[in-house]
């Protein structure tokens, strides 16, 4: 059965001198797009300026890249060591021009600073005294990474585009759903049920707390469904990548009627999210973005008493 999947591109931005970590990303991103973004039903392309970019004369190179590869972009990362980059017209260098111009135009950017040790000789350059004045400018503007090693880089960044693209999927889905409900429809909404329940699982860390999300099919058809998300307040979701328990990615599923499937979410990582209060319901959508929801109140007193009796 047909499926929507929402794609988006990601600029990587940098200087010369982290080549090993534009390596990194690339097989981050192609990672995630199969496992996590094949279960959000979501597609990331990294556009990078050695691939996605073609000979122009029309004006100085950075105004070039920017027209054809950077103004298309959703979001972006930038990568930095010990080089800012050669500077352009406007800015200190094409990478915080890029930086800059996304910024402006409302896009968000993710920047890491690398941590490990700089080459003597680099420590006088130019190059890097720019840097440093950069980073405490861009500090100024807000939250910067720090990475030890590119696995250290793609750790933490597959966990960060995760979180950017369940923003963005979150934005961009209840424009598309505002827009089917003007359409007519004449298929019926199954009879698709989420339950919510606390409980307890052992293992090596001992007996621990964990939110079970049932979803039940009590309707006579077969029903495709996407991922299991809280909704929170201000029309934000809190996504879990993985079940607290049998640690499987979350995938798009067959369910047939009187079938049902169970996720489990760690309350750890609700409450390191978000507060009880803003949590609306847990839900999950099907292939046509029709929603089914939990009860709020029910799934909030589960919370609180998992709370409650771990302090």
């Amino acid at each position: 059965m047909p499926r929507t999947v929402i794609e988006y591109k990601c600029l990587l931005i940098s200087p010369s001198d982290v080549k090993s970590e534009r390596v990194a990303l690339t097989d981050t991103v192609n990672q995630w797009n199969a496992q996590i973004g094949n279960a959000l039903g979501a597609k990331v392309e990294l556009v990078k300026w050695e691939t996605h970019s073609a000979p122009d004369m029309s004006g100085e190179p950075q105004s070039v890249l920017n027209k054809q590869i950077v103004d298309h972009c959703d979001f972006g990362v930038a990568v930095f060591w010990y080089r800012l980059g050669t500077p352009t017209n406007e800015h200190a260098s094409g990478s915080i021009e890029e930086i800059n111009r996304m910024g402006e135009s409302g896009k968000r950017v993710l920047i890491y600073f690398c941590s490990r040790a700089i080459p003597q000789d680099a420590l006088t350059t130019d190059q890097y005294q720019r840097l440093q004045e950069t980073k405490k400018d861009l500090q100024q503007k807000g939250l910067l990474g720090t990475y030890s090693d590119a696995s250290n880089l793609q750790q933490q960044f597959q966990l960060h585009l995760t979180k950017v693209i369940a923003e963005l999927l979150g934005k961009d889905k209840a424009e598309i759903s505002q827009f089917q409900n003007l359409q007519p429809t004449t298929l019926p909404k199954p009879d698709v049920r989420v339950k919510v329940n606390g409980a307890f699982v052992t293992g090596y860390e001992g007996v621990q707390d964990v939110v079970s999300v049932e979803v039940q099919n009590h309707s006579p058809m077969t029903v495709f469904l996407g991922n299991v998300v809280l909704r929170l307040r201000g029309g934000n979701v809190l996504f879990p990548t993985a079940d607290a328990v049998t640690k499987e990615f979350q995938k798009r599923r067959e369910l047939m009627p009187g079938q049902k499937f169970s996720f489990h979410i760690s309350p750890r990582l609700i409450f390191e999210h978000t507060d009880i209060d803003d949590i609306l319901c847990a839900a999950v959508s099907d292939d046509i973005e029709r929603a089914y929801e939990s009860d709020g109140e029910a799934l909030r007193v589960i919370l609180q008493s998992m709370r409650n009796r771990n302090g």
